[in-house]
């Protein structure tokens, strides 16, 4: 396996990744549009990325491995060990990106997916954010509504 495709298989993730997160805010978006109707199309969705991240993630898997078996390193090993052990600084720099980038989109995956599960209005639980025509969110107003009062 070569560093190569090992970084080509990275790309994929992210890709995926990202596809990810633009799922989960598109369900958001979904939600304060009031248009529940498509909510289970939304959550679909997620759940067709998650099953190809998952794909993803073993060829990363074994694209890792095989690196490791290449450079003398045991198959075992995580991504960032592959990064302290790559004698090549293009590689380092390359693969550590990756790790960067994956961890980054992970952790805006999981604000995005957790703020989903509790959006409140004036931290009243059960009562969805109400969003204006900016896209910012109002909590000015004690129940949602999905009427922007400054068209």
């Amino acid at each position: 396996m070569s560093t190569n495709e090992l970084s080509a298989a990275l790309w994929r993730q992210r890709d995926l990744l990202e596809m990810l997160l633009f799922k989960y805010e598109e369900q958001q978006w979904i939600r304060a549009a009031g248009k529940t109707r498509w909510a289970p199309h939304a959550t679909r969705e997620i759940e067709v990325v998650v099953k190809r991240l998952g794909a993803a993630n073993v060829a990363t898997s074994v694209a890792i491995s095989g690196v490791a078996s290449d450079w003398g390193l045991s198959e075992d090993v995580l991504l960032r060990d592959l990064v302290d052990a790559a004698s090549d600084p293009v590689w380092k720099d390359i693969l550590a990106s990756h790790v960067d980038a994956i961890i980054g989109l992970i952790v805006e995956i999981r604000a995005l997916r957790d703020a989903g599960d509790n959006e409140t209005a004036d931290g009243i639980p059960g009562v969805p954010t109400t969003y204006t025509q900016r896209g910012t969110t109002d909590h000015t107003i004690p129940t949602a509504r999905l009427i922007d009062a400054t068209l």
